[in-house]
């Protein structure tokens, strides 16, 4: 949801994360929508979390990785976070039937 909240139409989140379909997109959005304030808490309660984790971890070597290869984990940690948001959409947010089947 954070692509949805940084303006991204289901258009673009849908082109972002090729296994979703442009129903998927929507649906999400209106779950999010209408659970927004839970949502939003449970999505705090993650990112305190990796930060704690992130805090916790050991840097990165200075050397032995590319400047693309660390954006591209970030890419990839970043997708990593929101498919775990929609995962929580789809088990814990009473979504309507028809959205969450489409998630």
């Amino acid at each position: 949801m954070e692509c949805f909240n940084d303006g991204m139409s289901a258009d673009t989140i849908r082109a972002e994360f090729e296994s979703l379909t442009l129903a998927q997109a929507y649906g999400a959005i209106a779950c999010y929508l209408d659970n927004q304030p839970a949502i939003d808490a449970h999505r705090i309660r993650q990112e305190q979390k990796f930060g704690a984790m992130r805090s916790a971890a050991e840097p990165l070597p200075e050397t032995g990785f590319e400047n693309n290869t660390i954006e591209k984990l970030t890419r990839e940690a970043k997708k990593d976070f929101l498919r775990s948001q929609m995962s929580a959409i789809r088990e814990g947010f009473p979504c309507n039937s028809n959205a969450k089947a489409r998630l």
